[in-house]
């Protein structure tokens, strides 16, 4: 036990050995341990930060980038997928291009499972006359309808095609429904104009009452029809013959849909088409142009 220079030894020091008295510190106010622990926490919290920030720009030796990190961000998926060795559905019972098909090429929507068929006929590559034909049956991913000149001229792109000229579109009347029809200029690189109708089918909703019926909601039709780019091409595809070859798209036999068989079966109802109409007028003008010609002396 220290004992201090001034003490004496008397009788308050004997009293303080019996009871073995010593001086003690007096405790720390709450003020003063609060600032030394908020000392501490922040001393704690700076150096927690710098070792985390040094941890992070540390890189072991030769530490080469991920090849993740080197590709870059994914592309996106395509809107449309091709389906290899797909069953066909349709076909074009016409002399003119029945063996003339090129391509058959099905198409489904990567989310709302829609299916187009695009069918190529002639010569889409060269300076030929061609037809391409496109069947699309809306699925869940919903396709609002678009302006004519919108969408052919985004068809015409599928094909590497721009759109030169576009007239107004002109109603006509078909075995399928109601289609609307244009004269169109289409380009692409390297080869001249040619001259085409471009034509889609009306849905119910956009086809002008007294020009009923149309084509179901879910089954949208669209296409050009080109002539040959050449010289001697011959006369442009009229409109007429134009609604000839669309009376005669067909539902394969092989095909079990009972949507698509119905709505093929009821065009064999429909009389009042371009077609049908132009054959009548033309069966009358070579009757009266026999009537009219004069006897063989």
């Amino acid at each position: 036990m220290r004992r201090f220079a001034f003490e004496d030894q008397g009788p308050a020091n004997e009293i303080r050995e019996a009871f073995h008295f010593e001086p003690r510190r007096l405790p720390l106010s709450r003020a003063k341990r609060s600032r030394r622990l908020r000392r501490r926490l922040i001393g704690a919290a700076l150096g927690s930060i710098i070792f985390g920030g040094a941890l992070a720009l540390w890189r072991p030796p030769n530490d080469a980038p991920s090849p993740e990190s080197r590709a870059g961000p994914l592309a996106p998926l395509p809107v449309w997928t091709t389906v290899a060795n797909a069953q066909p559905l349709f076909g074009l019972a016409s002399p003119e291009f029945a063996l003339d098909l090129k391509t058959y090429e099905v198409q489904l929507h990567r989310t709302g499972r829609g299916r187009q068929d695009i069918m190529v006929f002639g010569d889409v590559g060269g300076s030929g006359p061609f037809l391409r034909l496109i069947v699309y049956r809306v699925g869940t991913e919903g396709a609002p309808a678009a302006a004519f000149f919108v969408d052919l001229a985004r068809r015409a792109a599928e094909t590497g095609r721009a759109i030169t000229f576009a007239a107004q579109p002109t109603a006509l009347p078909t075995r399928l429904g109601m289609f609307e029809a244009a004269d169109l200029n289409m380009t692409r690189a390297g080869a001249p104009d040619a001259t085409c109708l471009g034509f889609r089918s009306l849905e119910a909703e956009t086809s002008p009452a007294p020009l009923a019926p149309t084509t179901p909601a879910d089954l949208r039709i669209s296409g050009f029809a080109c002539a040959a780019t050449k010289g001697d091409a011959g006369p442009a595809l009229t409109k007429e013959a134009l609604a000839c070859l669309i009376d005669k798209i067909d539902l394969l036999p092989s095909v079990a849909d009972t949507d698509l068989a119905a709505f093929f079966a009821a065009r064999d109802l429909r009389d009042a088409t371009a077609c049908r109409e132009a054959i009548s007028n033309n069966a009358l003008l070579n009757n009266e142009s026999r009537r009219l010609r004069p006897a063989a002396p």
